[in-house]
């Protein structure tokens, strides 16, 4: 019997790829006020047979409107005829006039067929400097077309072409579905070709299920390099790729917490450009950047208006403003908080101080890295162990702190009991030292209404406290966080204990919130969790036997 031949591309699948605050979108392959072009470019051979872009076949000529001016007049020309001018990657926008040396010919775009065909105030302009229309016929080469253009020629059955992207460093991550996946390679040579700070291409290539984060990825072209260096907050980060979870969608998320803890010390914040890439800052993504410079312009009317004794924090006498960063990664939040350029003791009211956790080694090493890299001396500690345990060694070590961040926003709510008894633990002896610290927690919701209050509801539930004891001071901006991308945001500053943040979009329907409260008193006055009978380690999703190391130590050392 004969057996029908299987399916190798689904035609229901889409396409969807990565984007970053880093990443780069289509818009950056063309100008947003330009049109696709409206010439007819060769045909080209079944994607099937093609194994390499045939550059001859981008070669074409097109007609266009020119103004032959004075070149003594070519700079007024470029101010004021920027929205008409014929503009293309790689692609001067004023050539020599053949027959004449004293003039220089502008190519107008091809919207514009004739002189009557511009804008009043250009006609003008034009009357005025004597310039004269003439045909010209222009040479176009693959160099000269987008990688939007290109790949709509090549790939002209898909849905959506791959033209966005994460960058990190050098290395551009995709995240091809099944219809995309037969010209994968084809992918990665446009991207390679029409961006020079990219030299590694790379696709996920599953879900990240593992204990740190990570995900299966493969190099789809390029150098097999996975060590890259960018510039992020001020900072210069080296990682491994392929061995640490790295999101370059979140660099303005990194900022604003940043700047916000920076203001609360009393220090006057670092504005840096954030270029996600190898410090070029060619790849930045400008779409996303817009989208969130509402967070950037909440923390800088923060830094201009609070005073220092807006801190949330009770009892805050001492010398440096103290953060545990519980799920630290590579460092994004604690290298720039505490390299040495962000402290300047004419401006800063407190220096600050970072002791940064990671359980993932790769992460750990890096951290240890990169905070030698960035001079952070001894204003940051690195450790290498369960969320948990650090937070209990800090307590046992007298190591007093006045903000913790828990990036770990697919569970990192569960971890918030570690702080049921805080004050219990540090013992009445010690306590005048102490104060209620600040939580930054993250984590997603799917609740549609109001993605914030969800996130109260499950982190009182850990807490075992109601959610008013949060304090949450909600606020009409929550209602249009979908546009904005965040909400009043910085409440906790001016008044409010508590303030919700929508990070981004992860999913239709899922977002990313990140909660900022000051931890209730009541909560830190309650009986201690006893976690050395805890029978899962939540953060890594082990199993109890798997994870009854920590825990013994944990035991062992009396933090339990």
């Amino acid at each position: 019997m004969n057996q029908p031949l299987p399916m190798l591309v689904r035609p229901s699948a889409l396409l969807s790829l990565t984007v970053s605050t880093v990443s780069v979108v289509s818009a950056f392959f063309r100008h947003s006020h330009r049109p696709f072009c409206n010439f007819p470019l060769p045909k080209f051979r079944s994607m099937s047979t093609m194994s390499a872009v045939n550059k001859e076949e981008f070669k074409s000529t097109v007609r266009l409107l020119a103004l032959k001016i004075p070149a003594k007049s070519c700079t007024d020309y470029l101010n004021n005829f920027k929205d008409a001018m014929y503009m293309r990657p790689k692609m001067k926008r004023i050539y020599d006039a053949p027959d004449d040396a004293q003039k220089r010919l502008l190519i107008l775009s091809e919207q514009y067929q004739a002189i009557s065909d511009l804008p009043e105030h250009l006609k003008e302009f034009n009357d005025k400097h004597g310039g004269e229309a003439q045909d010209y016929h222009l040479q176009l080469g693959y160099e000269h077309f987008s990688v939007d253009e290109v790949l709509n020629k090549l790939l002209p059955n898909l849905a959506e072409v791959p033209s966005a992207f994460e960058q990190a460093g050098h290395l551009a991550h995709l995240n091809l579905r099944e219809e995309a996946l037969p010209y994968k390679h084809l992918i990665a040579q446009v991207l390679l070709e029409k961006n020079p700070t990219i030299k590694t291409v790379v696709n996920k290539i599953g879900n990240i299920e593992t204990e740190f984060r990570t995900f299966p990825m493969e190099l789809l072209g390029g150098e097999d390099n996975y060590e890259v260096t960018l510039r992020e907050s001020g900072a210069r980060f080296t990682f491994n790729f392929a061995q640490v979870y790295w999101n370059s969608r979140l660099q303005m998320e990194h900022s604003r917490v940043i700047e916000w803890i920076q203001a609360t010390a009393g220090q006057r914040p670092v504005h840096t450009n954030n270029n996600n890439n190898n410090g070029k800052g060619k790849n930045q993504n400008k779409k996303s950047a817009n989208k969130k410079d509402g967070a950037k312009d909440d923390v800088a009317a923060v830094v201009a208006t609070a005073p220092a004794s807006t801190a949330p924090y009770k009892n805050f006498t001492q010398p440096s403003l103290v953060v545990a960063d519980m799920m630290a990664g590579v460092g994004p939040f604690a290298v720039p908080l505490s390299m040495a350029v962000n402290f300047n003791t004419t401006v800063a009211d407190r220096e600050i101080k970072v002791h940064a956790n990671d359980l993932n080694p790769a992460s750990f090493k890096y951290l240890e890295m990169n905070a030698r890299n960035n001079h952070c001396g001894s204003r940051l500690q690195c450790y290498n162990m369960d969320g948990r345990y650090f937070i209990l060694d800090l307590v046992k070590r007298n190591i007093p702190f006045h903000e913790a961040i828990m990036n770990l926003p697919a569970n990192a709510t569960d971890f918030l009991d570690v702080f049921i008894g805080l004050y219990t633990r540090v013992g009445e002896d010690r306590l005048s030292s102490w104060s209620l610290p600040r939580i930054h927690v993250y984590a997603f919701s799917t609740h549609v209404a109001d993605p914030v209050q969800d996130i109260i509801n499950r982190s009182a539930g850990i807490l075992q406290c109601t959610p008013e004891a949060i304090r949450y001071g909600k606020s009409s901006a929550v209602s249009s966080a979908r546009e904005s991308e965040c909400t009043a945001t910085l409440e906790a500053v001016s008044g409010h204990e508590c303030s919700g943040h929508i990070v981004r979009d992860v999913a239709p329907k899922k977002v990313m919130v990140c909660l900022s409260f000051t931890l209730p008193e009541e909560v830190a006055r309650a009986q201690p969790l006893d976690f050395s009978t805890s029978t899962e380690n939540t953060e890594t999703g082990e199993s109890a036997a798997a994870s009854k190391g920590i825990k013994r130590d944990c035991a062992a050392a009396g933090l339990a």
